[in-house]
């Protein structure tokens, strides 16, 4: 058996063995704790939301930077007649 396979079973065993914990979360904590992570799930979007013309405009200009790298600036892709 491979040390990484190894590894495995040991992880998975510590993680599925059942242990004593004398800890006790009430209601009020726990609802607590689901609020903050509705609240910065919440965050994230509207950020999101917020910035998403900025990201895409900033993407834009870096793609279209690459493809016009080759042009000179006057020349907007047109050959002199």
């Amino acid at each position: 058996m491979t040390f990484l396979k190894l590894l495995v079973v040991i992880a998975t065993f510590l993680l599925v063995w059942p242990t004593p914990v004398h800890a006790y979360i009430d209601p009020g904590t726990g609802s607590l704790v689901l609020q903050i992570i509705v609240a910065g799930v919440m965050a994230g979007l509207y950020l999101f939301k917020r910035y998403w013309n900025k990201i895409k405009i900033l993407i834009g200009h870096i793609l279209n930077r690459d493809s016009t790298a080759e042009m000179p600036p006057d020349s907007h892709g047109q050959e002199d007649a």
